[in-house]
């Protein structure tokens, strides 16, 4: 089931970085609550270093504002304070706290123009990204303590199939571009044209080719072909072998005819 849900995400990650220009190492926004129950499942940092290359977690300073005010309150939230301190520091430019959720919200903005990912615990936050920006990468530890990955919104996939049908246009805009250079080529008789026609389909007689046929030039046999075949070749084996003897026998006979 784990390798069944990891290649359904890989498959999203990857139309989210082919339409929304996403690339890798991946800017993961955190929410406070995000992170008191990644210290809860004892998640360590060593984690997120294994895969720095595609990934890198961030934080605002308004979010941990949270978790240090709310430190006394647990040993969850005092290890989320060390957890997020080895975590990338996005600075928010609020120069007085504001509550998280607000934060994030306005640093993703309303095009994601920095292409972030958003893994929160904040229901309200989570829903408020899904119905108003496209192209956000949304996670969440659900009740079974499993970070999962939402699938894409509508806004999103509306976005998606915007952008395929717009490459699609573009891909045929482009055919229809060569096709018809190629045919007015043809009709000019440059280069690599067919000779001028009549409306009868006639070749016309007085126009001339734009183009000569290359000749064919005549070719050799294949000497493959001209190697003497094996049995050919053992009669001669035969022959050899068999003369002497025949030309010892006649010397032998001619012997016998003088003595006599």
């Amino acid at each position: 089931m784990r390798q069944k849900r990891a290649k359904t995400y890989r498959k999203l990650l990857a139309s989210y970085i082919r339409t929304f220009g996403l690339r890798p190492p991946l800017q993961i926004l955190i929410d406070s609550e995000m992170a008191i129950s990644m210290a809860s499942m004892k998640f360590q940092p060593e984690e997120f270093n294994k895969s720095a290359a595609y990934v890198k977690p961030m934080i605002t300073q308004c979010c941990i504002n949270e978790l240090y005010k709310a430190q006394k309150e647990g040993q969850p939230q005092a290890n989320a304070v060390e957890l997020a301190k080895g975590w990338e520091r996005r600075f928010c430019n609020h120069k007085d706290p504001i509550p998280g959720d607000r934060c994030l919200r306005q640093v993703i903005g309303e095009t994601n123009k920095h292409r972030y990912c958003l893994a929160a615990n904040s229901v309200a936050l989570r829903n408020a990204i899904r119905h108003t920006v496209a192209g956000v990468p949304i996670a969440h530890v659900n009740d079974h303590k499993v970070m999962v990955m939402e699938p894409m919104s509508d806004l999103t996939r509306k976005r998606c199939e915007e952008f395929e049908r717009e490459k699609l246009q573009n891909v045929s805009g482009r055919q229809s571009t060569v096709l018809g250079k190629r045919s007015s080529d043809i009709i000019t008789g440059e280069e690599g044209a067919l000779p001028a026609t009549t409306v009868e389909g006639e070749t016309d007689q007085g126009a001339e080719p734009a183009f000569k046929p290359r000749k064919k030039k005549a070719k050799g046999p294949n000497p493959l072909s001209m190697k003497k075949s094996k049995k050919d070749k053992g009669k001669n084996q035969s022959d050899n072998q068999a003369g002497p003897s025949k030309a010892k026998k006649r010397k032998a006979n001619v012997q016998v005819s003088q003595s006599s």
